[in-house]
């Protein structure tokens, strides 16, 4: 390092434990504006540490503090999850040189100063919204002298005053002109590749404007960037994209809270298109979509079918509960009439999911179930989360309105709901207990197909067959059983549904859960099926089972080629693929067929990932 400069540590921690990276595009942006503004260039020397959910508070320290040169100034992006071990790490930073500057920022300190700087001493100063600017103007003020008599002056922090009192200055105007902020990947902030050549990031992270014009009463996210939407310019966009193309980037995920709304999302869309026709690059893009649908999101939606892109379209309902829906502000959002919407992606081959938040005011775990069966039976699959209070939302500020009883989290700085007038403690954990297998074995897709036919055929609810699968798996002495119910007991005791993992590590490299399954099928389900259907469903099941993603080469898979595993000569009683193609006509007759299945390899870097199962899950060849 230039001995004159000083040094800045912008640090990151995703709530993930992933193989790659996640792309810490908040510290890119602020290493593009210090590295951007001749003064802060000419001062510091900038450093991204990026840290994956994995990562143990000592594994940070010993990369962040002591092995690593001395850090004069320590950057923090923070969100509840890691919100704790941040503040331990400023502890040991100035325990290490009293003398570094320690800021925090990000929605979850944002406009919370008091409580951050009263819980955590070692922290300096609090940014409030957006802090690409203000980080510049902290810095430039650090870099000369009269640092403390400047804070007073600089919009948007919170800071801890010489005598120990904590003040906030006025409020910081939103970024008009987004292009102030130098793009990271285009300046080399942030780099795409390793020194190998391997992509560095699972995804890459664009966005193409901030803001949302909806105040809903759990997210934060229009209150953070404002209600009023303001855009990357066209070129910059273009240039990015460009970019990635160069760079052979697979899969751009856009951090916009409403894509499809505006012409220039449409234009996006053109340009991607363009982008990827002219360089093969990227290959698709995932967004947060419209939660109000009109002309521009379905013109949006013929052009990506014609371009062959195969994004996920999320229906962001969180519930279909009339009064769960008034308390959440989202009663009259267009995104509620998601019956059409299915129908005209289905009738286009494009894949559609849902989210479901358990535990909103107003919700009832019959309400709860009963949304989630019907959209089971429409959508690839439903994503279940539990709610947690946000700072700064509107259950956050009126809790006792809502009759919310809370506790803060152990592990981590959210605060967790144990009950409400409409939900009770005991209702709570029962329900988490499904909330578990939802996510497992549903949202994950270890059962990709068996909901619809087993509710057609035989009257069975997406829910109901859940239940049943928890009650048999809670009386079974199979290891892989045993290790489940007790990931599930984890999830239940702390009323925590990202807890699973280790649960989808288990259903993934454990042989043993084809037979477990099947015995499950057969012994608590076909018993409620009539004889003509039985049959059917069984190899439905089956077909599940078979083309389940593989994690790696084993007695019945073996290697294809570079690219692909196959498992071989699969016999059915029934041509299941085909049925699957129209679940809605009638039963088929008895037909016995054979097929390859082939899986794209690498599954065991994403197995944690909902949003990439379908392309590792197998694809039938038929044989005879």
């Amino acid at each position: 390092m230039d001995s004159e400069r000083k040094r800045v540590a912008l640090v990151q921690k995703g709530i993930w434990d992933m193989t790659r990276e996640s792309m810490p595009l908040a510290a890119g942006y602020f290493k593009a504006m210090i590295e951007s503004d001749a003064d802060t260039r000419r001062s510091y020397q900038v450093d991204i540490c990026n840290f994956g959910g994995g990562a143990t508070l000592l594994d940070m320290a010993r990369v962040l503090l002591l092995e690593a040169p001395a850090v004069h100034v320590l950057g923090f992006s923070v969100l509840g999850w890691n919100f704790d071990d941040f503040c331990k790490l400023a502890e040991l930073a100035k325990q290490l040189n009293p003398d570094v500057l320690t800021i925090f920022g990000g929605n979850h300190v944002t406009d919370q100063g008091n409580r951050v700087l009263q819980r955590c001493a070692a922290v300096d100063v609090v940014v409030n919204g957006e802090g690409e600017l203000t980080v510049v103007e902290l810095l430039r003020a650090y870099a000369g002298p009269g640092f403390r008599a400047a804070l007073p002056d600089i919009a948007g922090i919170t800071y801890r005053a010489s005598d120990g009192s904590v003040r906030t200055t006025t409020p910081r105007p939103r970024i008009v002109d987004l292009d102030v902020i130098p793009s990271p990947i285009l300046t080399g902030a942030i780099e795409l590749r390793t020194a190998d050549g391997q992509p560095r990031y699972d995804v890459v992270l664009l966005e193409t404007n901030r803001g949302c014009p909806y105040s809903c009463s759990f997210c934060y996210w229009g209150g953070a960037t404002g209600q009023k939407v303001r855009k990357f310019s066209p070129d910059r966009l273009r240039r990015e994209l460009e970019f990635c193309a160069e760079q052979r980037v697979e899969r751009v995920i856009l951090c916009d809270a409403n894509f499809g709304m505006f012409r220039e999302d449409e234009d996006f869309v053109d340009t991607f298109i363009e982008v990827r026709r002219r360089y093969g690059y990227p290959l698709n893009f995932d967004t947060s979509w419209a939660k109000n649908k009109g002309p521009v999101f379905y013109r949006i939606l013929e052009k990506m079918k014609g371009a062959g892109l195969h994004s996920a379209f999320t229906l962001a309902l969180q519930s279909l509960s009339p009064a769960a829906l008034t308390t959440m502000r989202r009663r009259n959002m267009k995104v509620n009439d998601w019956e059409d919407l299915v129908e005209r992606l289905n009738e286009r081959g494009m894949d559609s999911y849902a989210e479901l938040i358990w535990g909103i005011p107003g919700e009832t775990s019959e309400s709860f179930l009963a949304g989630y069966d019907e959209l089971a039976l429409e959508v690839s699959r439903v994503a279940v989360y539990s709610h947690l209070i946000l700072p700064n939302t509107e259950f956050y500020e009126n809790r006792r309105d809502y009759g919310l009883v809370l506790i803060r989290g152990a592990d981590d700085d959210f605060e967790y709901v144990l009950q409400h007038e409409s939900m009770t403690f005991d209702e709570n954990r029962r329900m988490h207990a499904f909330l578990f297998w939802a996510r497992v074995i549903g949202e994950h897709r270890v059962l990709r197909h068996i909901w619809k036919p087993a509710h057609d055929l035989a009257g069975l609810k997406p829910s109901a067959l859940l239940a049943s699968l928890d009650v048999f798996m809670s009386r079974q002495t199979d290891p892989l059983a045993r290790d489940l119910t007790r990931c599930r007991d984890r999830v239940v005791d702390r009323l925590d549904t990202t807890k699973i993992k280790e649960a989808l590590l288990l259903v993934h490299r454990q042989e043993s859960l084809h037979p477990l399954l099947r015995a499950w099928w057969v012994h608590h389900v076909l018993p409620n099926v009539s004889g003509r259907h039985r049959a059917l469903l069984a190899d439905v099941l089956e077909y599940d089972l078979v083309t389940m993603p593989v994690a790696h080469a084993g007695p019945d898979v073996t290697v294809l080629d570079d690219d692909h595993y196959v498992r071989r000569d699969i016999a059915f009683q029934y041509d299941v693929p085909q049925f699957l193609e129209k679940p809605d006509t009638s039963p088929p007759e008895p037909e016995t067929v054979i097929y390859d299945i082939t899986f794209r390899r690498g599954f065991e870097h994403h197995i944690d990932s909902h949003e990439l199962v379908e392309e590792y899950a197998g694809r039938p060849i038929r044989r005879i």
